[in-house]
């Protein structure tokens, strides 16, 4: 059995050699199984934004700043998307809220240099001149005292700023000041209910009460961080234990195979062209991490197979949010395009059904590919359950997510 951190390190690694059908297989994978971890929409989001799939990419690390608002990645990414439509403010804007999470940052504040002068600003604001930066300064000399009354001002300012939050509760928290820490993480939580931090201090405010919230809130923290890495750092500095938990972090060996297979197979670069950004200092952005895009020559792939792999994408993330008849309708045109991948999409219409038994569409999706790859007696079963399912025989058009009389 592997490890998510294992297949994570894999798909990170085929993603920096450009092995953009791999790193897009892998995490899949790792979707189908942690749908909501947010390292792997994090990881989902570099390869949308490697092929310039904007939209797809900006959706990602979007849903990467809900769960973790100080992610430094996501928002610089946000600010290259941002470039690349043209807006060259909200760019300079993201830019400026990823240096003051992490004031210092040579690379960010050339991209934030860069941008003042496109646009001509006369005299700009230096670098991580705000409260916030100066907090998080204090934060990085562990002078934590000194960096709330700066937080706190700074979120009176500006209150719908979650990045500040949070670094209030860190502050708070690592200041020993665990009563006030826990008032501004649920203030937190009634607004962004899957913030990780909020959630994770909440849990170990609840546990220490004795509070039987505690469960509920580390399962949570366990979807959307396998492993917990967050809670488990706040419980130490708490000088609490951690509490055992089952937590199943293997991806079966057989499944991680059929991955590699299907990336093998795949027709190269089958998941997301790698082409030159117009931003000229990109490779700036991805000292830190912004992004994974680079000055590579273009290296396009079919159409129909991009296509296709777009499809697959989104059908994974309807999957992950329980929208399991849009995901159904993206596999099958994802199929519809490139029937090569059959096996993977039958494998997602199986993982579908363990969520949602005897959905006919799903039934019949994976009936579809078992045919396509000569499984004919399991092919059978499937349209069998399709017919239980509908209570009567039935003229059911596969290319639909609807049955029709």
């Amino acid at each position: 059995m592997a490890t998510l951190s294992e297949v994570r390190e894999q798909a990170d690694a085929a993603l920096s050699a450009g092995d953009h059908s791999k790193a897009l297989s892998l995490t899949l994978l790792m979707q189908r199984h942690f749908p909501r971890d947010y390292q792997t929409l994090e990881l989902l989001g570099k390869l949308h934004l490697e092929g310039r799939r904007l939209r797809e990419s900006r959706d990602l690390f979007g849903q990467v700043l809900g769960i973790d608002p100080e992610n430094v990645l996501a928002r610089a990414a946000l600010a290259m998307i941002a470039e690349e439509e043209g807006d060259l403010e909200e760019a300079l804007e993201q830019f400026g809220r990823a240096f003051d999470v992490n004031p210092g940052n040579h690379a960010i504040a050339a991209e934030i240099a860069r941008l003042h002068s496109q646009l001509k600003h006369s005299k700009p604001a230096e670098p991580g001149s705000s409260m916030h930066a100066t907090a998080r300064r204090f934060m990085m000399e562990n002078r934590y005292e000194n960096a709330v009354p700066w937080l706190q001002e700074a979120l009176r300012q500006a209150p719908v700023r979650t990045d500040v939050a949070v670094g209030l509760v860190r502050a708070l928290w690592l200041d020993r000041r665990p009563v006030e820490a826990g008032d501004v993480a649920g203030e937190i939580l009634a607004e962004h209910r899957d913030c990780l931090p909020a959630l994770a201090v909440s849990a170990v405010a609840a546990l220490s009460h004795g509070d039987s919230e505690a469960v509920a809130l580390l399962a949570r923290t366990s979807e959307l961080d396998p492993g917990n890495a967050v809670a488990k750092e706040l419980f130490a500095k708490a000088g609490m234990v951690f509490p055992e938990l089952d937590e199943r972090l293997e991806i079966p060996d057989a499944e991680l195979q059929e991955a590699m297979i299907s990336a093998v197979d795949a027709p190269p670069d089958n998941g997301f062209a790698r082409t030159s950004p117009t931003n000229p200092t990109a490779s700036e952005a991805e000292a830190v991490e912004a992004s994974g895009a680079d000055s590579a020559q273009p290296h396009e792939a079919p159409p129909d197979v991009d296509q296709s792999a777009g499809h697959m994408v989104a059908a994974a993330r309807h999957a992950a949010v329980g929208e399991i008849e849009l995901a159904l309708a993206e596999y099958r045109a994802a199929l519809n395009l490139d029937p090569s991948i059959a096996h993977a999409v039958g494998s997602a219409a199986l993982a579908l059904l363990e969520a949602v038994p005897g959905n006919v569409h799903a039934h019949w999706l994976a009936g579809d590919t078992m045919a396509m790859e000569g499984q004919f007696r399991r092919a059978v079963e499937q349209y069998l359950s399709v017919l239980k399912a509908a209570g009567e025989t039935r003229s059911l058009d596969p290319n639909t997510v609807h049955l029709q009389e």
